[in-house]
This record gives C-alpha cells, sequence and structure tokens, in this order.
C-alpha cells in the first residue's frame, strides 16, 4: 500500500501497527479519514476485519512510537483520499449560531483531543496558551457573539492554568478539561446557561474541575494482561510476604521470565522478552538481587534497577512527587514491568494511614494507565499473621489492597517445605488454583548462593488449610498428608487423632495431636471427610458418610418404632446399647395404654418390672 507511512510490531509484540496518510485538514473528519484507512487495509492486505484493532479510531490512543528495530516507514506516502460512503453525521456535532436557549449544546471527548493535539503541535509544546486559544476558537467558529455574550477570558485561563497545574499537560486529561470549558463557553454563548441556571446544567470551570466522561464516548475493551489473572498491563498489583519468607525470590524468578520471554509458573504467558525496573530501597542491587537474577536465569540487559533517587543522588522523597521521573524513564527504557519493593519504604510515616497509603499506590495507578505498563509493590504481612479474612493479611490500612488490581500472598507451608502463591483479591477472574515453589540449590554452588524456585501444580484446598490455621494454636497439616491415613468406615475420632499422629511423628517431630485434630476438621468442613455421633455421644469420623441413625438412643427408638412389643433387654442386645438407653427410648407409658387392653397392659407392666430388676 503506497499510502502506508510505517509499520511496526505492537508493544506487545503479538500485533502490527500502521500508520495510513490521508487527505484531510478538518479534525472533525477524523473519524471518516480512520474508516478510509481501514476499508483500504481490509480490501488491499486482505485482512479479515475481525483481526483490526479499532483502538486506532479515537485519535488520542493511536500509537506514535516503536520499540520494533525492524520498523518500516515511507517518508512520503501517497495519502488516501477520503471516501464519501464512509462520512457519518457527528452525532456530537455542536448546533452552531443558531443555537438558542433549550436546544442542547455537546462537544465530543475526541474532537477536543484532536483540536488540542493540533495546537500543541502548533505551539511546540502542550501549555495554557493552547488550551486558551482553542476554547475562543471555538466559540467564534460556532456562536455569534455580535450581541455582546461572551464567556470571560480569566475564567478559560484559570480552568486551563489548573488543567495544565494538575496533571502536566497529559493530553487525555487536559483534552476532558478543554471539553468542559468548551461546553461552559458554549452554554453562555447560547444563553443557555442565564436561562438554565449556573447550578446544574453546566459544567463548572477553574482548577478544580472534575474530568467526567459520559459512557457513550468510552470504548469497551478486553483485559490487556502481561501475565494472565495476575498482573495487568495498565493496572497496579500487590505481593505480600514474611520477611525471608521467598517474596524476593518469587519476584526475582518473575523478573527473570519476563525479562527471556519465559513461560510463567502456571504456564500461560511467554514469547517476546519484556523489560523489568526493580525500584529498591530494602535489598542490595549488587549483592543480593544480581545474584538472585542471575541464579534465575535472567537476561540483565532487560532488568533495570534504582534506589529512587533523582540523577544528582537525592532521594525522591515521595511517589506522588517522583511519579514524573519515574515514568519518564519507563518511557526511556521502554520498561513493561516495575517492581517496587517495600511499600512501606514510600509511605510517610503511617501505614495505617489510609491516606498516606493511597498517596503511594495512586500515583503509580495513573502512572500505568498513562504508560500501559505494570506495577507490583512488595508488601510486608502484620506480626500477628493471618486474620480469618486473607486480605487482613497484609500490614497496615485496608487501602494496602484496595488500591490495587490484584493481591498474592506468598506464604510457606505448614513443614516449611515449600512455598505458597494466592490471589487473594482481584478485579477479575480468579484463577482456580493457588501456586506452589520451593527451594532447590544447585550442585557444587557456594554456601551464600540464593537458591532457584523449583515450581508445581497445588490444589486450592491448601489455601483453605493455610487460611484456616490463622488464629490457632498449632498450624494444619496438609491434606495430603493427612487423607490417605483416615479410616473408610466412621471410626472414633479420638482412635482417629492417635493412629494419624502415630504416623507421621516420625517425618514431623514437632506435630503436636490438636493439630491433627484442627486438620481433620478442616477436612470435614472442605466435604471431603464426614464426621458423625458413636456410642454415648462420641464423635467419628471417616471417609464414608456416618448412617442416618447415629446415636445409641436413636437407634433404640428406632427399634422400638419397628418392634412395639419387645423387651427393654431384647432392644438393648439388638441395638448394643445398655439397658438403660433402651428404657429412656422407649415410648412412654400412656401412649402404650391407649393404644392396648387391660390384660395386655398388666401384663407389658409386668415385664417391664421384672427386666428393670
Amino acid at each position: 500500500m503506497p499510502s502506508v507511512a510505517a509499520a511496526f510490531l505492537s508493544p506487545s509484540g503479538v500485533g502490527v501497527k500502521l500508520l495510513v496518510a490521508v487527505a484531510v485538514t478538518d479534525p472533525a473528519h477524523y473519524g471518516a479519514a480512520w474508516r478510509t484507512a481501514r476499508n483500504a487495509v481490509e480490501r488491499v492486505l486482505e485482512v479479515a476485519a475481525e483481526n483490526l484493532d479499532e483502538s486506532g479510531k479515537d485519535c488520542s490512543r493511536a500509537c506514535y512510537m516503536s520499540h520494533d528495530q525492524g520498523a518500516f516507514s515511507r517518508p512520503e506516502p501517497v495519502a488516501l483520499e477520503i471516501d464519501p460512503a464512509v462520512i457519518q453525521p457527528e452525532r456530537e456535532a455542536p448546533t452552531g449560531q443558531t443555537s438558542g436557549p433549550g436546544e442542547k449544546i455537546s462537544v465530543g471527548r475526541h474532537e477536543a483531543m484532536i483540536l488540542y493535539q493540533a495546537k500543541v503541535a502548533a505551539l511546540g509544546g502542550p501549555g495554557v496558551d493552547a488550551i486558551v486559544d482553542i476554547t475562543k476558537a471555538y466559540i467564534a467558529e460556532r456562536f455569534d457573539l455580535s450581541d455582546g455574550r461572551t464567556f470571560p477570558d480569566d475564567e478559560i485561563r484559570r480552568g486551563a492554568a489548573g488543567a495544565v497545574e494538575k496533571f502536566g499537560g497529559g493530553i487525555d486529561i487536559v483534552g476532558e478539561t478543554i471539553r468542559g470549558l468548551m461546553i461552559s463557553a458554549a452554554l453562555h454563548a447560547s444563553g443557555q446557561l442565564e436561562a438554565e441556571g449556573a447550578s446544574a446544567s453546566a459544567p463548572t470551570t477553574g482548577s478544580n474541575d472534575l474530568a467526567v466522561t459520559c459512557f457513550r464516548d468510552t470504548q469497551e475493551r478486553e483485559p490487556d494482561w502481561l501475565w494472565p489473572c495476575y498482573f495487568l498491563r495498565g493496572g497496579t498489583h500487590m505481593i505480600g510476604g514474611r520477611q525471608g519468607g521467598g517474596k524476593g525470590l518469587f519476584l526475582a524468578d518473575l523478573a527473570a521470565r519476563f525479562s527471556r520471554g519465559n513461560v510463567m509458573p502456571d504456564g500461560s504467558g511467554g514469547g517476546k522478552p519484556l523489560k523489568v525496573l526493580i525500584v529498591t530501597r530494602e535489598d542490595d542491587p549488587e549483592m543480593a538481587l544480581k545474584p538472585r537474577l542471575r541464579v534465575a536465569g535472567a537476561n540483565m540487559d532487560n532488568v533495570f534497577w534504582t534506589y529512587g533517587d533523582f540523577m544528582d543522588g537525592t532521594p525522591i522523597p515521595t511517589m506522588e512527587e517522583g511519579v514524573a521521573a519515574i515514568e519518564r524513564a519507563v518511557i526511556a527504557h521502554g520498561i513493561d514491568l516495575v517492581i517496587i519493593d517495600p511499600l512501606g519504604a514510600w509511605v510517610e510515616d503511617d501505614m495505617n494511614n489510609g491516606q498516606q497509603v493511597r498517596a503511594v499506590i495512586d500515583p503509580m495507578n495513573r502512572l500505568t494507565r498513562r504508560v500501559g505498563c505494570s506495577a507490583v509493590f512488595a508488601a510486608h504481612l502484620r506480626k500477628a499473621g493471618f486474620t480469618d479474612e486473607p486480605m487482613d493479611a497484609f500490614g497496615g490500612s485496608v487501602q494496602v489492597t484496595a488500591a490495587v488490581r490484584t493481591a498474592m500472598l506468598v506464604t510457606p507451608t505448614t513443614d516449611g517445605t515449600e512455598r505458597m502463591v494466592q490471589i487473594v483479591k482481584t478485579n477479575f477472574r480468579k484463577p482456580q488454583t493457588p501456586l506452589f515453589f520451593s527451594f532447590a540449590k544447585r550442585a557444587g554452588s557456594a554456601e551464600d548462593e540464593p537458591p532457584k524456585l523449583r515450581w508445581r501444580e497445588g490444589t486450592a484446598d491448601d489455601l483453605a488449610v493455610e487460611v484456616s490455621a490463622a488464629k490457632r494454636r498449632d498450624p494444619l497439616v496438609s491434606f495430603d498428608a493427612v487423607l490417605p491415613l483416615l479410616p473408610k468406615r466412621q471410626t472414633r475420632l479420638d482412635d482417629v487423632v492417635a493412629h494419624v499422629h502415630r504416623t507421621l511423628i516420625a517425618k514431623m517431630p514437632k506435630l503436636t495431636k490438636a493439630a491433627v485434630k484442627d486438620t481433620i476438621s478442616a477436612l470435614v468442613q472442605a466435604g471431603q471427610a464426614h464426621a458423625g455421633e458413636g456410642r454415648k455421644g462420641s464423635r467419628t469420623v471417616g471417609l464414608s458418610q456416618p448412617d442416618p441413625v447415629v446415636t445409641a438412643a436413636q437407634r433404640a427408638a428406632a427399634y422400638w418404632a419397628e418392634h412395639p412389643e419387645a423387651t427393654v433387654r431384647e432392644v438393648a442386645e439388638a441395638v448394643g446399647c445398655s439397658k438403660t438407653e433402651a428404657g429412656r427410648s422407649r415410648p412412654k407409658l400412656s401412649q402404650a395404654v391407649s393404644q392396648t387392653p387391660d390384660s395386655e397392659q398388666r401384663d407389658n407392666g409386668t415385664k417391664d418390672r421384672d427386666n428393670a430388676a
């Protein structure tokens, strides 16, 4: 296609970006230009419509830079002429000079973006003047102000200055401010503001404007995963774990996998190598981080680190003040994942203060959305360990998990031989099973060399064991160790606990009977074992369901119902209970009297006395 000005791989590595030249001068015709280019690509390159990504039809979302070293470019492409068949009436077109009180005034968000981008290009950069000029030009082109109606210049400039100061001139957010200014200006110029009142119908202007977007202008899109279910592009995440519990080794293993494009521990992902930035204020890069990455097999060309300092050596005081510097580093090095370890090093002074926690996480949320990368914070757990709610295991305010897309826990299993990784909070679908890894030392490696992680698949039941152990004195034993030792038939619980304890004590010297008993209770709650009631009210457990009649009294009562003529001795021998229990379970004498002749009543009474004797 002679009209293709450039072609390159998309940042994800799974698509191709095309820049197609179209002869268009009016920003309002951008939609028609896009449709013309789309139809040409479908026809000339024979690309099916379902394989075309329509996100580029919004000019503010177009991709203008490439990390593809093999990108194609054509300095002088042949521009396509807009196809008249694709020109559609603009649904948000302003009503122009004919606007009057009662008519709807609307300015498209995309229109505001495109106008702003064009003005920025003309002025050489974003700024207050660009916003003011666009807003004034909009009013002058669409409204007749000969009768003296106008929108105060100082109010336009105040709103523009507030947008630039607050958002740094970013096109996406400042575009919303421009749109708000345009609508307010249109309402004033058309007289609607005076007719409707300044209270509710007209958007306010100034530095405190709220950026509001109608869902009509919001394009729905599928999540773009860096690691499906775990790390989202354009999202921030949290990983919690105890000090020395394997959290740092886990992050190093993930960084190594991303840097080489390897598959992830759950078998997903893999493909194009990605770049990782580690912002550390806890682990030493030379003595701790690089050895971990080396053992994990990282491509060192794709992993970067920083203490979170400015170029002059001064530390970034807060995340809010340093997010612009981090964003520049992300763009300059093409970073896909930012690891920030630990979260607490960036909180001002109180992890329990929700506002201070949000002051760290929110700037990273905005950064990831703007740039399209992913970020993950490493956090410590409470000193008291788990609670009944897994998310409450994180130390500090509830905002530690509330402000992120996904939150994960890295916790040791009961016997300490493995670590479990489980998503405990997510805004999307949750994996069915947790992940497990153990530590493996290479043969002949130095004593102080970090271990390599060895992954295996786990079951969701293991998470239930770990979490339900929250406030227990003794940790639970894994289901896999106890389940094979349970009897098939219902057996006295104390006997089962003693048997399991005797069997496992050789491998687990610190194992207690209380831990075994709690594990069996957890198995019953999970539906993998069944509890019942034996003789004299004793508790039973087994893999089979208990009989519908479980107590001695119930068995005796059932026997009496079927054999009302039986003696107490006969019932006791038949159901295996004492004569006292059998006698208590017999129907009341008054019931029997009302249903039997006098002679039978006397005979039964005599028989009862004989049996009692």
